[in-house]
């Protein structure tokens, strides 16, 4: 592998596996010092539906997130 170069991924899609997920909010200053945060404001529930093709789900103790992505690898 080079030693310089860029990886860049598209994300095409992303699919989030079943079950309930929080949403935290934050901001910070440029200079990384936290202005607000505010923990679980908001929740919902992701049901099971057939993404994969015929009873093919995903599940989660492969992760949260299933993202679909292409790659491209420029070295230089």
């Amino acid at each position: 592998m080079p030693a310089r170069g860029d990886v860049l991924r598209h994300i095409l899609e992303v699919i989030l596996v079943p079950g309930i997920y929080y949403v935290t909010l934050g901001m910070n200053q440029a200079n990384g010092h936290l202005l607000d945060h505010l923990n679980r404001v908001a929740s919902f529930r992701v049901v099971e539906a057939d993404v994969f093709g015929p009873r093919r789900f995903p599940e989660r103790m492969t992760g949260s997130v299933f993202a679909r992505s292409e790659w491209r690898f420029d070295c230089f």
